[in-house]
């Protein structure tokens, strides 16, 4: 059926990653309209799970999916973990993106030019925010096209106000991301080091679970935790953000970035500053780069 497809697509891709050392991906199915969340093997139809995004499931093997982005190498290894994934199944797959992480508009444009080809019975969205998908979401629901959340998770309950459903959740344990990351960080560091936090965008909750496994994993270390800001997974802003921070707080021993674009700023500006640190980029491989 379709929607096995599709999310044997994504979650093939998420485990892939997730064996480098993030942590299990995990994968919910949820009912439909009303965005009520059941644990993959759940069949609650409760509240219309639409019939018809079952139904969708057959016919032209062609699938299609849009990412955040592809200027990262997470979302560059998840591409490629997609299409490898298609080509053992023997299906047709689309991967696109927005040009950044803050593509909002080409993200929508993206998903609705899918749905409107005609050419896809299943859809797979990493969307930017929770939110920024929903009425496209919504118009691919009354297609009949199913649609399957990758890595952001969608509130379900504003997208069911507009007639919108989704199939299934896969994603990596983010906060597992975070904390891992963060204790391979603190191996580095002598106790009671200065360390900080460049998160993503404000209310992204996969930025929010990293940034909340960083927070305990410096806590248990003994890592005094000097101060913690968005930088909206934007390379230029982390820069500014972790110069700032870095100024503000002159024993600032390390950074850990929510992703590994905005570690990349926090790298210039670490070097710029003329000091020698440690940071922490959110991939799935955990890995500190020393500067």
């Amino acid at each position: 059926m379709r929607k096995g497809k599709i999310v044997a697509l994504v979650a093939a891709a998420a485990m892939a990653l997730s064996a480098c050392g993030a942590g299990a991906a995990k994968t919910a199915e949820t009912t439909a309209a009303a965005g009520e969340t059941k644990g993959s093997s759940g069949s609650n139809r409760e509240h219309g799970e639409t019939e018809k995004a079952e139904e969708a499931a057959s016919g032209d093997e062609a699938y299609a999916i849009v990412l955040k982005t592809q200027s990262s190498q997470f979302w560059q290894d998840m591409k490629a973990g997609i299409e490898d994934e298609a080509k053992k199944l023997n299906v047709t797959v689309d991967v696109q993106s927005g040009n950044t992480e803050d593509d909002v508009e080409g993200q929508v444009t993206i998903l609705e030019n899918f749905i409107s080809s005609g050419k896809y019975k299943a859809i797979g969205v990493a969307p930017i925010s929770d939110v920024n998908l929903n009425n496209a979401i919504a118009q691919a629901t009354k297609a009949g096209i199913v649609v399957v959340d990758i890595d952001e998770k969608i509130n379900a309950d504003a997208l069911g106000k507009l007639g919108g459903a989704l199939s299934a959740y896969v994603a990596t344990d983010n906060q597992a991301v975070g904390k891992m990351a963060g204790e391979e960080l603190t191996k580095q560091l002598e106790k009671g080091s200065e360390v900080a936090i460049i998160e993503g965008k404000a209310g992204a909750i996969s930025g929010e679970q990293r940034r909340d496994g960083a927070k305990v994993a410096f806590e248990e270390a003994g890592m005094k935790l000097v101060d913690s800001q968005p930088a909206d997974w934007d390379r230029t802003k982390a820069f500014d953000v972790a110069t700032n921070m870095m100024n503000a707080h002159p024993d600032l021993k390390a950074f850990y970035a929510c992703n590994d674009t905005m570690a990349l700023g926090i790298a210039e500006a670490v070097k710029k500053a003329g000091k020698t640190s440690w940071f922490a980029e959110q991939t799935v491989t955990r890995k500190p780069f020393p500067l």
